[in-house]
């Protein structure tokens, strides 16, 4: 009676915490974090379509959203958003490749099942073998990719993005190769059915609970710490650009291009360029600019045009008659939208003010 006490308790706090994890990475304007809210959502429903099944077994909202969480995507999502953490981006013709295949499969078994009532567990079967071997495929697909990452080095997955990976997979592959090895006891044959019933009766009752429990620990604490508002103020980003292999590879004709092209063409006079406004201008793929402001030690795109154009600033007001101007006029002119971030961005860089900077340079 206590053990069943406690199994609840821990279920409804596993269900809380899974709710608090969907909740703040549905909040943080980030896809990375709605395609992990989304792995969340199908855990979350997992666990109390199991938790509360005989209540929900009637319920038409939860027929409805059955094909929607179901546990035939943990492997295409969590694939998806393990590619979504190395190449800093992903595209929704991506996303869209990888869940719709099985979004029309899910759809057609909930749709066509009352009507397979002579085949339902034959149906059944079939349907979660589809999902037993999609996790089996995307988890090598996922180790492709990830010792592809590895070997060229332009990312570091940090450690906590491990402990979650690996227990999320751990998860995922043993419950699936027990599945696999649950249907060899249909096969018509003793040995078959023996070795199964074994394999699947020692997982059962020694390993699945553990593995489950430490699978719906670790996977609300990680994904509440991926929140990018929660984020910034105790952890470190999961994945970051190795900046010393970067910095040795990184094409010194794309730092010419531009460098010149500042220097020159003075395009952060502009207020509103954006990055990619800019490398379409100056034919540089993104992902380059991108490294380039990595090994600078520019945080984004915006901080390197502000340094810039605190230098024409500088330099303007040095040739010219500065008293005939206002210095908020002269920072419009260099590109600077608003009076407080010419002001701030200038104390950052020159550690003064503009003001006590005029006042030095007219001494």
């Amino acid at each position: 009676m206590r053990s069943e006490y406690f199994i609840n308790i821990l279920e409804y706090g596993l269900i809380l915490n899974l709710s608090i994890a969907l909740l703040v990475n549905m909040l943080s304007k980030n896809i990375r974090n709605y395609i992990l809210g989304y792995f969340v959502s199908i855990a979350l429903f997992v666990l109390i379509a199991d938790v509360f099944y005989l209540k929900l077994n009637d319920s038409k909202i939860f027929y409805f959203l059955l094909p929607l969480f179901s546990s035939l995507f943990y492997g295409p999502v969590l694939y998806i958003y393990l590619v979504s953490l190395i190449n800093q981006k992903i595209k929704i013709k991506t996303i869209t490749a990888h869940l719709l295949p099985f979004f029309i499969i899910s759809i057609l078994y909930f749709v066509i099942k009352p009507m397979l009532a002579t085949f339902l567990f034959a149906s059944k079967v079939i349907y979660g073998t589809i999902g037993d071997l999609s996790v089996i495929i995307y988890f090598i697909l996922g180790y492709r990719l990830v010792k592809k990452q590895k070997s060229n080095e332009k990312f570091i997955l940090k450690n906590r993005f491990w402990w979650f990976y690996v227990s999320v997979n751990v998860y995922l592959i043993f419950s699936a190769l027990i599945s696999i090895i649950s249907t060899l006891t249909f096969i018509p044959w003793s040995f078959s059915q023996e070795i199964s019933s074994a394999i699947s009766s020692f997982y059962f009752s020694y390993l699945l609970y553990p593995i489950w429990v430490f699978f719906c620990f670790v996977l609300p604490l990680y994904s509440i710490t991926e929140a990018e508002w929660l984020k910034q103020f105790f952890v470190s980003d999961t994945s970051v650009r190795n900046e010393e292999f970067l910095a040795q590879n990184l094409d010194d004709k794309i730092s010419m291009i531009i460098e010149e092209d500042l220097l020159y063409n003075k395009r952060y006079l502009f207020p509103k360029l954006t990055m990619n406004e800019y490398s379409k201008i100056i034919d540089v793929d993104i992902e380059d600019i991108k490294e380039y402001l990595i090994v600078k030690k520019f945080k984004n795109f915006t901080e390197l045009l502000n340094f810039y154009r605190v230098q024409e600033f500088k330099s303007r007001v040095a040739k010219t008659n500065h008293k005939n101007y206002s210095l908020i006029g002269i920072s419009e002119e260099c590109g600077f939208k608003s009076k407080s971030t010419f002001f701030r961005v200038f104390k950052e860089l020159e550690g003064e003010t503009p003001n006590e900077f005029v006042s030095k340079i007219s001494v």
